[in-house]
C-alpha cells in the first residue's frame, strides 16, 4: 500500500457527496434541518469514513463496493431522518439517484479499460477516477435542477406510497444491470465488439431512464391532478349541501318575520276578545316555529346565518361554545371566500367534538379585524386520535385526505394569508390569517 494508491482509493468514495446532494434536490421543502448544515454532517462524515473504508480495502483487498454497499445503507439511514417524507417515497429517491450516479462510474470502468486493455478492475486508474468525477459533475449539473423544481413539486403533491413504490424495482434492476456490465479483466471487452456493444446499452439504458423520469413525473402529476378534481367535487357537493341548509334557515326565519306582523294582529284580537287559552296555545305553536337562541355574532347577515346554523347543531349535541366575532360590515373578503372558511373551520372543529366524550366537548372560536389582516383562532376538543400521512391530515369520514384543511388553504392563501393547524393531547388548533382586500390576481 502506497500512499498514491490510498489517496486514489480515498477519492473513490467521494462520488458519494454529489449523490447526496442530488437526494436533497427535491426535498428541499420537506428538510428537518437546514439544507447547508445537513450537507455539512455528510461531508464531515464522508471526510471521516473515506480513509477509513480505503484502508480496509488496501489491507484486506477488498473491493471497493464491498464496503460501497454499507456505506450507502449509513447514508441512507442519515438520509432517512434528515427528512419528513414517507418511507417509499425516501427510498424510491435515494435508491433512484444511486441507479442515476452509476452510470458515470460505469462509463469510467469502460474509459479504464479503453486505456489499460490488458488491466483489471480491481487497479481502478486515478484517470478513470477522474474520469468519472467529470462525468458524475456534468449529470448533476444537467439533472440537478429540473430535480430541484419539478422533483420537489413531486414529492409536494404526489404522496401515494404505492406510486412511488412502483419506481424502485426499475432502480435496482437498472442498478443491478450496471454493475454486473463492468468487466473484471479488462481484455474481455475486446473480443468481438463487446466494448461496442456494452457502451450502446450503458448509452440505451440512460437514455431509457431519462425517458421514465419524465414519463413518470407526468403520470404522477396527472394521478395528482385528478384527485385534486375529485376533492375538489367532493367539496363542492358540501358546499352546496351547506349553502342548500342555510338557504332553508335564512327562508324560514325570513318567513317568520314576514308573518310576524300579521301574528301580532291575531294575538292583540284574541287577547281583546279574553281568548286566553286559544292565545296561549297560539303563543306555544309560534314559538315552536321561531328558530332557538337567535344570536348577532356580526352584521354580515350570510356569517350571521352560518353560524347559528352551527350555532344551533353544536348546542343540540352538547357542545360548549364560545365564539368571539369582530367583523366590520365590510370584511375586505368576498362573502363566499369568508363563508367558506368559517364554515369549514366550524364544521371541522364541530365534528372533532363529536369524537370526544359528552361533557368535555368545546369550541373556541375567535374572529378579529385588525387591519389590514382578519385573524381566525379556533380551538376544538377532540379524543385525541389523528389519522396523518405525510404530514396531511386525513378525512375521518372517508379514506383519503380530508378536504376541509386544503378548502381552507386554497381561500386563504387567494388573500395573501396562512393557515396553520396542529393538535396537543385532546385539543386542536387553527390559526388563519387573511388580508383584508387583497387577493393574489390583484397583486
Amino acid at each position: 500500500m502506497t500512499v498514491r494508491s490510498f489517496l486514489e482509493m480515498v477519492s473513490q468514495f467521494f462520488i458519494i457527496f454529489p449523490s447526496a446532494i442530488l437526494c436533497y434536490l427535491p426535498m428541499v421543502k420537506k428538510l428537518r434541518f437546514p439544507l447547508k448544515k445537513i450537507l455539512l454532517w455528510e461531508l464531515g462524515i464522508l471526510v471521516v469514513l473515506s480513509p477509513v473504508m480505503a484502508f480496509l480495502c488496501l489491507r484486506f483487498g477488498l473491493s471497493i463496493n464491498t464496503l460501497l454497499i454499507p456505506a450507502l445503507i449509513l447514508f441512507y439511514i442519515m438520509f432517512r431522518g434528515t427528512v419528513t417524507t414517507g418511507k417509499m417515497q425516501t427510498l424510491a429517491v435515494f435508491v433512484g439517484v444511486c441507479n442515476l450516479m452509476s452510470f458515470p462510474s460505469v462509463y469510467s470502468v469502460m474509459y479504464d479499460a479503453y486505456l489499460h486493455p490488458d488491466g483489471l478492475l480491481e487497479n481502478y486508474s486515478m484517470e478513470a477516477n477522474i474520469f468519472s468525477l467529470v462525468l458524475t459533475l456534468i449529470l448533476s449539473a444537467v439533472i440537478g435542477y429540473p430535480l430541484c423544481v419539478k422533483g420537489s413539486e413531486l414529492i409536494e403533491h404526489q404522496t401515494s406510497e404505492k406510486v412511488w413504490g412502483l419506481t424502485i424495482p426499475v432502480s435496482l434492476v437498472m442498478l443491478m444491470i450496471n454493475y454486473s456490465i463492468e468487466p473484471v479483466y479488462y481484455r474481455n471487452m475486446y473480443v468481438g465488439r463487446m466494448f461496442f456493444l456494452a457502451i450502446m446499452i450503458i448509452t440505451a439504458m440512460l437514455l431509457l431512464l431519462m425517458f421514465l423520469m419524465v414519463i413518470f413525473y407526468y403520470a404522477a402529476m396527472s394521478i395528482y391532478q385528478n384527485e385534486q378534481t375529485k376533492a375538489k367535487a367532493r367539496m363542492l357537493e358540501m358546499q352546496e349541501s351547506r349553502y342548500l341548509r342555510l338557504q332553508d334557515y335564512i327562508e324560514k326565519t325570513r318567513k317568520l318575520r314576514h308573518d310576524f306582523r300579521q301574528s301580532i294582529h291575531v294575538m292583540n284580537t284574541l287577547a281583546a276578545e279574553e281568548d286566553y287559552d286559544t292565545l296561549k296555545k297560539y303563543l306555544a305553536e309560534y314559538e315552536a316555529q321561531m328558530p332557538v337562541g337567535l344570536t348577532d355574532y356580526c352584521r354580515i347577515n350570510s356569517v350571521n346565518a352560518l353560524l347559528n346554523y352551527y350555532g344551533q347543531w353544536a348546542e343540540q349535541n352538547g357542545i360548549k361554545l364560545s365564539w368571539k366575532i369582530q367583523l366590520p360590515d365590510d370584511a375586505g373578503i368576498s362573502q363566499p371566500d369568508l363563508c367558506s372558511v368559517l364554515g369549514n373551520v366550524v364544521e371541522n372543529a364541530l365534528d372533532g367534538c363529536m369524537t370526544a366524550q359528552t361533557g368535555e366537548r368545546y369550541h373556541q372560536l375567535s374572529v378579529v379585524c385588525e387591519e389590514p389582516y382578519i385573524y381566525i383562532v379556533s380551538t376544538n376538543s377532540f379524543d385525541g386520535n389523528v389519522k396523518e400521512k405525510n404530514g396531511s391530515f386525513m378525512s375521518t369520514k372517508h379514506k383519503g385526505m380530508g378536504t376541509g384543511i386544503p378548502s381552507i388553504k386554497a381561500a386563504v392563501e387567494k388573500y395573501n394569508g396562512t393557515a396553520e393547524f396542529r393538535y396537543k393531547g385532546k385539543e386542536f388548533y387553527g390559526d388563519i390569517m387573511m388580508k383584508m382586500g387583497e387577493t393574489q390576481q390583484s397583486q
